[in-house]
């Protein structure tokens, strides 16, 4: 009977040995993104995922607008196409805009930014700028192409 119960113990063991191993590196690959150039190589898919959403409701876009295909279509986010240059070239802006003039500190987990894209495309594809503050009154502003990337 102890013969067993040592078989038995030394087994279990062994299987959840196993089983952690097997789950720990399933969580490792889930956040290897790859062709990341602006976000850190270890970001969270939590925060990565979260920034999207950020992005598509700051500019009032879908998936495909930055990568290659369509809302429900889009099978290679790592792929570049789309917008997706101009994306990163706008992040770095907001980026350095906030360590520089706001000392945000970006290499915390979940930054507190002050400039976001929001605070210029407010839910528009190119920014809402009004250029006459002391006139601009709710339902007068209109998006204007400003971005260097557009015609």
């Amino acid at each position: 009977m102890k013969r067993y119960r040592k078989t038995i113990v030394i087994m279990t063991v062994l299987l959840s040995i196993t089983t952690f191993s097997i789950v720990a590196r399933d969580k490792k690959q889930e956040n290897e993104f790859k062709n990341l150039q602006v976000y850190p190589k270890n970001v969270s898919a939590e925060r990565l995922n979260r920034d999207m959403e950020l992005f598509s409701r700051a500019l009032g876009v879908d998936c495909g607008y930055c990568h290659p295909g369509g809302m429900w279509t889009v099978t290679d986010y790592a792929a570049d196409g789309g917008h997706k240059e101009e994306a990163r070239t706008m992040m770095r802006m907001t980026n350095e805009l906030n360590e520089k003039y706001f000392g945000v500190d970006l290499k915390k987990p979940n930054p507190d930014q002050v400039m976001t894209c929001y605070t210029c495309h407010r839910g528009e594809e190119y920014p809402v700028i009004p250029w006459d503050t002391a006139n601009v009154k709710p339902g007068n502003v209109k998006p204007m192409k400003i971005s260097p990337f557009h015609n």
